[in-house]
């Protein structure tokens, strides 16, 4: 889904992957989609997901903010997870965003955060 114009309403409907409760493995390549802080606190949902054990998404060249990375910090509440993969290169997080990421690494599983 790379270069569209998804922005914060779409990840609102795209966030519903959440509602699948079967769900072991998500892949979502997303870079360069105008999404902001307010997409990513939709796509957070995604630890709701407590089947999962593979998450790799590229978010890449988008407008995610201090804001969102709070948010998607929380998906360290994934317990199940085995493998995280985050491209977050080229958006606008700060000090405080990387602060927020670092509380990924309680995780128990293998890391992989690109900024």
């Amino acid at each position: 889904m790379s270069y569209n114009q998804i922005g914060n309403q779409g990840m609102e409907h795209l966030a519903k992957i959440g509602e699948s409760s079967n769900l072991q493995s998500v892949t979502l390549d997303l870079f360069c989609n105008q999404i902001g802080n307010e997409g990513i606190e939709y796509l957070a949902k995604i630890r709701e997901l407590n089947n999962l054990q593979k998450l790799i998404l590229d978010l890449s060249w988008n407008q995610i903010g201090n804001e969102g990375t709070k948010h998607l910090a929380k998906i360290r509440e994934l317990s199940n997870l085995k493998e995280l993969r985050l491209d977050l290169w080229n958006n606008q997080i700060g000090n405080e965003g990387t602060e927020h990421l670092d509380q990924i690494r309680e995780m128990k599983c293998k890391i992989d955060i690109k900024i």
